[in-house]
């Protein structure tokens, strides 16, 4: 009978520590909530943040790598949280190296911004292909795994521009430098897609070799900015340089509607295609970020 007792309160203590380990490692290691980002497997990007915000706007969440992709878990695509029960908002963006994020603890602050580039005050890089996805999961269990699959879109705009009869000696050309002005420099996540400036005077500069030419028919540039400001110009200052750093031209370009003058806005995701003839701009076309021409046909004529 003593024995009985004896081995009843030992399997009681046994169950109790038990339950105090599965307790402590519930709360404080398992996951509730993932975002899954196939992208980071087939190591198509080159860094992931995962941002969460609760229904107060408070961070509760933040995970980031970037490649070589060291953490285990993450190298299998997986952005791991534990959240009480509650709404949330997530924001996952990748290849942001071009970027920095600041104020991140509120999201009424948090914001991303371009990097400061070294060629003066003001002056920002160009962006690298940043692409995003916003959450809004309701965690209604704390015990049951939420999973959501990114689907990354382009946050950033493109605009292309193609000269034909090309102003200048095109055989000449070794660089391209770009000082575009009205550009967008910062991004608040709390207005996903509606970017701005943090002050009048914001430029972005750019100098690279001039791109590979796919075509003899015009002469081809594109950049990446960040979603242009509505009702705001931009103007994109070009100067083509010859391997001494000699300027074989310089070419502005406003971004503008052609028939109306008005400004045109540059949303994610989208291109902005204007084809010019020597110093007059002959077609201005709006398409999809991988889209060539709406008729398909890149004779400027």
């Amino acid at each position: 009978m003593g024995k009985n007792r004896l081995l009843i309160v030992f399997t009681g203590v046994i169950t109790l520590l038990l339950l105090v380990s599965c307790t402590y490692d519930y709360f404080k290691d398992e996951t509730n909530y993932q975002v899954y980002v196939q992208e980071v497997v087939d190591n198509k990007v080159s860094d992931c943040r995962v941002l969460v915000y609760d229904k107060t706007g408070v961070l509760v969440g933040a995970r980031y790598e970037a490649a070589p992709w060291k953490d285990p878990r993450m190298r299998a695509g997986l952005f791991s949280f534990r959240l009480p029960p509650g709404e949330y908002k997530v924001y996952c963006y990748t290849n942001t190296d071009s970027l920095s994020f600041v104020d991140e603890q509120q999201l009424e602050t948090s914001a991303f911004m371009l990097n400061n580039s070294s060629s003066g005050k003001n002056q920002y890089v160009h962006p690298s292909d940043v692409l995003f996805q916003k959450f809004v999961p309701v965690i209604d269990h704390p015990g049951i795994l939420h999973t959501d699959t990114v689907e990354l879109e382009h946050y950033t705009g493109r605009i292309t521009v193609r000269f034909k009869n090309f102003p200048g000696d095109v055989s000449r050309i070794a660089n391209v430098q770009l000082l575009a002005e009205g550009v967008s420099t910062v991004q608040y996540l709390k207005y996903d897609t509606i970017a701005g400036r943090q002050t009048e005077d914001d430029h972005m500069f750019h100098f690279g070799k001039l791109p590979t030419q796919t075509t003899d028919e015009y002469l081809e540039v594109d950049y990446r900015y960040l979603p242009s400001i509505e009702g705001e110009f931009m103007r994109l200052n070009y100067t083509f340089l010859d391997r001494d750093g000699i300027a074989v031209n310089h070419l502005p370009v406003e971004v503008k509607d052609k028939q109306t003058g008005l400004p045109l806005r540059l949303l994610h995701g989208q291109r902005i295609i204007i084809e010019i003839d020597s110093y007059v701009v002959i077609k201005v076309s709006i398409v999809g970020w991988n889209e060539d021409i709406e008729s398909g046909n890149t004779n400027m004529e």
